[in-house]
Order: C-alpha cells, then sequence, then structure tokens
C-alpha cells in the first residue's frame, strides 16, 4: 500500500495586500489542493492553492528579513500571471518537510506528464 505523507499543520502565512502582514493559518492537503484557514476547526476555508497550478517550492535562504522563522515560498501560476505565497514557521524541520513534500508532488506531476506525452507520441507513430 502507498501511502502519501500528510500535509497538515499551522504556518504563518504572508498576506498579499499592500502591508504584507503575517497571519497563522491552519493548512492541509486536501483533494488536489493546500487549503488555509483560521484554524484546524475552522468550517470555512480563507483560501487553497491549487497543486497543480504550483510551479516551484523554495526555501528561503536564513538571511530574510523575519528573525526566528524558517520561510519558503510557493510560486503558482495561472493563466499568464504568477503569484508568491510566501509562508513560515519557527521550526526548521517543519518547513524543509513542507518544501520536500512539495516539491516531490510537482516531480511525480512532471513525471506522469512526461509519460502522458510519450504515451500521446507512441500512439501517433504507430
Amino acid at each position: 500500500m502507498n501511502v502519501k505523507p500528510v500535509l497538515e499543520g499551522r504556518l504563518k502565512k504572508k498576506g498579499k495586500d499592500v502591508f504584507g502582514i503575517w497571519r497563522e493559518r491552519w493548512f492541509k492537503e486536501e483533494d488536489g489542493k493546500i487549503v488555509y484557514s483560521n484554524s484546524s476547526q475552522s468550517a470555512s476555508s480563507n483560501g487553497y492553492i491549487l497543486i497543480a497550478d504550483i510551479r516551484r517550492v523554495e526555501a528561503m535562504n536564513d538571511n530574510w528579513n523575519r528573525k526566528g522563522e524558517y520561510g519558503f515560498r510557493i510560486i503558482v501560476k495561472k493563466g499568464p500571471r504568477e503569484r508568491e505565497y510566501c509562508l513560515s514557521t519557527s521550526d526548521q524541520a517543519v518547513r524543509n518537510y513542507w518544501v520536500l513534500e512539495l516539491q516531490n508532488r510537482l516531480s511525480k506531476k512532471a513525471t506522469a506528464y512526461a509519460d502522458d506525452m510519450l504515451k500521446s507520441l507512441l500512439i501517433c507513430i504507430t
């Protein structure tokens, strides 16, 4: 049985408004999305990130501007525009786990896409 690791927990998210205020949110992977809400018991979400739209996941270096925090960014491309989600946690291991797991999902997505393209090519040739 192949069980996918759980992506769930409390992270801080930088707001997309002009002030860029950091707020704690509960993040959870479900149905191909990273859903975020005020708490793990919230009945409604504040928003979500479609995993299919993620282009890159990058750990921020130690010189970034939030002392005592370990940050990472998720770059999403939807149509012609890109959006950057900045997230952080006070635990480096938690940051590394999120980054590696999301990168693994992107790698699997790219492999599946390449497999589909190869199958299409082989059908065209035969």
